[in-house]
């Protein structure tokens, strides 16, 4: 997507999962909405929706929201989260 020069000053590096989050004030995420889903639909891209009392909003696509659903049933569930980590160690072990 590519964003106009007037919120590329907006967008955040976030270090922890090395990518770009886009952040806009919630006039601005309206008046572009459509933009905004399709971003996160189409490119995969995380839009964070600020609003002046604080209680921010992310817009992400439903599969990412998925992954992250999963993600969190599998590391709370340390039997589940055991067996992920030996499966993943096993496939590391056998293409080294």
């Amino acid at each position: 997507m590519k964003l106009p020069l007037d919120i590329l000053y907006k967008i955040l590096y976030n270090m922890s999962r090395g990518d770009f989050l886009i952040a806009v004030n919630y006039s601005y995420a309206r008046e572009n909405f459509k933009r905004f889903c399709d971003a996160a639909v189409h490119e995969n891209e995380t839009v964070i929706v600020t609003r002046k009392q604080g209680e921010n909003v992310v817009i992400l696509s439903e599969t990412e929201y998925n992954n992250l659903t999963k993600d969190v049933y599998v590391r709370f569930n340390q039997e589940d989260y055991n067996l992920l980590l030996t499966a993943i160690n096993r496939q590391k072990t056998e293409n080294t």
